[in-house]
């Protein structure tokens, strides 16, 4: 409620664990603790508490904290310079959408860099300070589905069908084209009809009424979903999104 966690294992036996607390129902006490912020969650769920028992913190060797993580630079790239994706602008690392982001946003400066010069150079990266701008502004909408649905479990992995729908549809798109510019991150560039209206209409209700709401995330993803998603009979487990070979 108001959250969620993750959990990133890595090659050396450290795992990177963390929880982002939506602020309008965890507000930012600066005369709190971030030791204690952190027990707080642990005691509201004991199975994490017990999962984590026998950790040990490292690197750094403290709990830490950070205010609101959600930023959005307005210039993003100039004449002779340009931000990669993760430092014009950062929304939530939910979908983690940020390596695969800065990935094609490295692609498409290498190639402005590389292929034009002068004038056309200036065109491709205003193109490309636009597709970034499109691509967050997505991503955005995108976050803002899922945490709107967090009090329905539900009505939550529908919610997440629509990222995973875009992803595959780009990742589709992108080999198939064969042209690093042929289109914006997660698709982001075309018109995703995503249910906003339902979901802040029914905040109280959303479990009972999560199947109507299924049914409008379907036809949003309609044209995108090329692998089968929110099929009832696979109970949200998919063992191949990808491409196929």
């Amino acid at each position: 409620d108001g959250g969620w966690m993750w959990q990133l294992p890595f090659d050396n036996g450290v795992t990177s664990v963390g929880i982002v607390l939506d602020a309008d129902k965890y507000p930012l006490e600066s005369n709190r603790r971030a030791e204690d912020e952190w027990a707080e969650q642990l005691e509201r769920y004991p199975s994490i508490a017990r999962q984590l028992m026998t950790a040990k913190l490292v690197a750094p060797e403290r709990v830490v904290r950070t205010s609101r993580m959600q930023r959005f630079e307005e210039t993003i790239a100039d004449d002779d310079w340009a931000l990669l994706p993760n430092t014009a602008g950062f929304i939530d690392p939910l979908h983690s959408t940020g390596i695969a982001h800065s990935l094609c946003g490295i692609e498409l400066l290498a190639d402005c860099l590389t292929q034009f010069e002068g004038p056309e150079r200036t065109d491709q990266l205003a193109l490309y300070s636009k597709r970034v701008r499109q691509a967050l502004t997505h991503i955005d909408e995108l976050m803002r589905a899922c945490y709107l649905s967090l009090s329905s479990f539900r009505a939550f992995a529908a919610s997440t069908m629509m990222y995973f729908a875009a992803a595959t549809t780009f990742e589709r798109r992108r080999l198939e084209a064969n042209d690093i510019r042929s289109g914006a991150f997660l698709c982001a560039d075309e018109e995703w009809e995503i249910p906003f209206g339902w979901l802040a209409s029914h905040q109280t209700d959303m479990e009972e009424r999560a199947e109507e709401y299924e049914q409008l995330v379907m036809q949003c993803i309609d044209r995108y979903n090329h692998v089968g998603l929110m099929n009832p009979s696979l109970n949200n487990m998919y063992s191949a999104t990808a491409l196929p070979e």
